[in-house]
């Protein structure tokens, strides 16, 4: 293997371990995000569940828990919302990751096998992971 063809090779590898990398990253604050969302959803649901005991052994209705109930009860879809938001998201953070580590496994293939047909190949799963990531 000549020195143009390490050069090479390691120019094309960079690319999708600099994506990879910022998947990572991308992935971390999601997952950040998420894990945030689902506590505030258990909260909001334990909050819904106390108030309800609590005018079940008062029984009596008052106004400012009636109010409450409503405003948990318009909340708790949009946090499922966006829960499955960032859920989707995360998941396609990590399918993007998939195809650009598929893509330095065709890397190392082509120059393994000392194809430069190949390329078309590494450019198509490298770009199938953009619209991913």
């Amino acid at each position: 293997m000549d020195p143009e063809m390490v050069a090479r090779t390691i120019q094309l590898i960079i690319a999708p371990a600099v994506m990879i990398t910022s998947c990572c990253i991308f992935g971390a604050g999601l997952l950040g995000h998420y894990a945030s969302i689902g506590e505030r959803l258990c909260v909001t649901v334990r909050e819904r569940v106390d108030l309800i005991r609590a005018t079940e052994v008062e029984s009596m209705s008052n106004l400012i828990i009636r109010e409450r109930l409503e405003d948990i009860d318009y909340q708790i879809p949009k946090l499922l919302r966006h829960h499955l938001l960032v859920r989707t998201s995360l998941a396609g953070v990590l399918i993007a990751m998939v195809f650009y580590i598929l893509d330095i496994f065709v890397i190392a293939f082509s120059v393994i096998s000392n194809r430069s047909g190949l390329y078309s190949a590494i450019l198509a799963v490298f770009m199938l992971g953009l619209p991913l990531s």
